[in-house]
């Protein structure tokens, strides 16, 4: 047994899962390293953009960005499985041939196998301890490809909702006192919602408008020249990852730095 081999496994898997549960049902606004996968993703989109142009790219950014969340989710706990079989020289054999030693890639693969719950292909367990042991990896293959779904479809309404919210926006005007009935409800329910799925700030669009972060920078810069702008800093203190200082001008500047933060343009 290869005690190292065996650790870092361990290490990984513990790692990707408690991360991935942060993630994904732990309603914060920060985790232990999916965010800051999916912002060097963005942030290099942004280059990207900016060399290029970034017309396709605002339609393409939020599901690049959860694709590459949701393979660092993948790549993470089946190279952790395979850790931990490789480890142990009898836990997987080739079916056709058991005699013969089984190299990394057929140890990936007979995990990933189990991840996915197609069985074990060509391979099987060296052994009945390894044969229950694969039960392990098939559940948790199953745990993050259930709550991935949810995951993503949580972060894709917020973007609904955050776009609703900016259309909203161009018919209710900040400024007025009586706009404050109708637009202060959607806003906590969006800023609360941010908050609890930050990834959704990735998502741009086409239409400027209809871009969460311009929009909500949009509406601060409104509202700030009418008498509700006092009550609305509350709410906008819900965003996540957002900590202004107390005075007005200040308040505005932190926000559109953090606007400009999920901005690709």
């Amino acid at each position: 047994m290869d005690w190292l081999t065996l650790v870092a496994g361990l290490l990984l898997l513990a790692g990707i899962n408690i991360d991935f549960l942060f993630t994904a049902i732990g309603s914060q606004d920060h985790s232990l390293v999916s965010l800051r996968v999916t912002r060097g993703v963005f942030g290099a989109l942004r280059l990207v953009a900016r060399a290029t142009g970034s017309g396709p790219l605002h339609r393409l950014s939020g599901p690049l960005v959860m694709a590459s969340l949701a393979a660092f989710w993948i790549a993470g706990v089946s190279l952790g499985w395979t850790l931990v079989f490789a480890a142990f020289p009898d836990a997987v054999t080739v079916s056709s041939d058991a005699a013969r030693p089984l190299g990394w890639w057929d140890v990936y693969g007979h995990v990933g196998h189990q991840l996915s719950t197609l069985g074990a292909g060509i391979t099987e367990p060296g052994s009945t301890p390894w044969y229950v042991l694969g039960v392990l990896p098939g559940v948790n293959g199953m745990v993050i490809l259930t709550l991935s779904v949810s995951f993503i479809l949580s972060t894709t309404q917020t973007v609904v909702q955050g776009r609703a919210f900016a259309v909203l926006t161009q018919v209710y005007d900040p400024v007025e006192p009586a706009s404050f009935d109708t637009l202060a409800p959607q806003l906590t329910q969006l800023c609360s919602s941010l908050r609890a799925s930050p990834f959704a700030l990735f998502y741009s669009a086409s239409d400027e408008a209809l871009r969460i972060p311009a929009s909500l920078r949009t509406f601060a810069e409104a509202a700030e020249r009418g008498p509700c702008f006092d009550r609305y800093r509350p709410i906008l203190r819900l965003l996540p990852a957002f900590d202004p200082p107390q005075d007005k001008r200040g308040f505005l500047d932190c926000l559109r730095r953090w606007c400009a933060s999920y901005s690709l343009a």
